[in-house]
Order: C-alpha cells, then structure tokens, then sequence
C-alpha cells in the first residue's frame, strides 16, 4: 500500500490537510498526520510502516517549516516528497532584506512570551491565507484560550526560523521531488524559497518538479492535491 505521512508548519496543525486526506484515503493511500502539539492536540511523530513491496511509494508532504520539524528518517526512507512553500534557511542573504526579516522575527518571538501571543498566531494565520479567506477548519484557532498554546514548543519550534546553515542530507539519492510554490505567499520570501532549490539542485538531485500556483498564499486552499500528485507519478512513469 502507497503511504503518506504529513508534517505540518509552524503555527498550524494536521487540519490543513484534512481535504486531501479524505481524497487520498479514498483512493487507497494510507495517511498519517504528524502533530507538533502547538494548541489543544497532542504531539505525534508517525513511522512508515515496514513489510510493503518496494514499488510501493512512501510519500513525506511537508508545509513550510515542515522540514524541519519532521523525522530526519521519515525524509531519508521516503522515496517521494511533496514540499508546500517550503524552506531550509528562513532569513535571505540579502543584507537589506535579512535585517528586516530578522527584526521582524523578534518581534514575533516576543510577543510568544507574553500575553500577546494569541493575537500574534491569530494575525498570522490570517496572513497565511491571504490573498485567499480563511478557511473554516481554522476558525476555531481565532478564539483559541491562550492557556491551550503550548507555547514552550512553539517558541522552540519558532528559534529554527533562524538557522543558517547546509543540511548535510535530507533526501535519498534516489528520492523523486514535487515542488509547489504559492506566487502570493506574503510570509516566505521568493529567495528563501529559490536559495533552497537551488541547495536541493546542488546535491545533485535530479528528478525535481516545480510547479507554481498563481493565485495561492503561504497556506495553499482548494487546490486539487490528489490530482495534481496523480499527475505528477504518472509522468514520472512515461
């Protein structure tokens, strides 16, 4: 059986996923949702299951920060990869733009300390979404108690926004890349974004596909997942 296991960004939870979880169930993928325990659901870290064919896929779908916060060996053993607006250094080179970004950081790292945290995740969510509305899963999330954020690993997931360095190796050799990059994503910058394909590139991984979607934000909303994935295994089988 085809797997999947998720991971979710900073600031969110396995909820983004849930229309194409019900998609993909349906059509024999096995789902697992990994959780990081930001709000009032308990933190979960899946495993592949063992004993499938080798033509079977074992699928990571990151968003985000999500490739930092999943299992190093969930990435290494998966032999395909969906990663949604995702990044490995947040912060540009570009002296101009990184100081702005990491001045920006702060603000939000102190307001996770204090009793300005719930307005802060509420106003970046919003943000997330935006060009497109909220989606109604996450309505909730608004008028979240500030006692039910966990904020500990919210601030300790939060500090890896400010790596700077080269992973050594986050994919197999042999590992099939799907990229989707949101062209009105108001929180990840287009050169964060690039800088870390480019990485990829360089580690000599040469079966990448990227695929640009023109009227999506940082959160991508009502875009065919499941067929757009379909699309891409069948081309990478001609």
């Amino acid at each position: 059986m085809n797997q999947i296991i998720t991971q979710h960004g900073w600031g969110f939870d396995s909820q983004i996923w849930c229309e194409s979880k019900n998609q993909f169930n349906k059509n024999g993928w096995l789902w697992q949702d990994n959780e990081r325990g930001y709000f009032n659901k308990s933190s979960k870290s899946s495993k592949w299951f063992k004993g499938n064919s080798k033509q079977n896929i074992r699928m990571a779908i990151c968003h985000s920060l999500g490739t930092h916060l999943i299992g190093s060996d969930t990435l290494l053993e998966a032999t395909h990869a969906v990663l949604i607006n995702t990044f490995f250094n947040f912060i540009p080179k570009n002296p101009q733009t990184k100081k702005l970004t990491i001045k920006a950081l702060n603000r939000m790292r102190k307001k996770i300390q204090n009793d300005d945290c719930q307005t802060m995740i509420e106003e970046f969510i919003r943000k997330s979404y935006s060009p497109n509305c909220l989606d109604f899963t996450f309505n909730n999330l608004l008028n979240i108690n500030l006692n039910l954020i966990n904020r500990s690993v919210l601030l300790n997931d939060f500090d890896k926004l400010f790596i700077n360095y080269k992973p050594k190796k986050l994919f197999s050799d042999n590992i099939n890349l799907l990229i989707l990059k949101s062209e009105k994503d108001m929180i990840l910058q287009k050169e964060a974004s690039n800088d870390f394909i480019k990485m990829l590139a360089q580690n000599e991984i040469s079966k990448i596909k990227i695929i640009k979607l023109e009227h999506q934000g940082h959160i991508t909303t009502k875009i065919e997942l499941y067929e757009i994935v379909q699309n891409w295994l069948n081309e990478l089988h001609e």
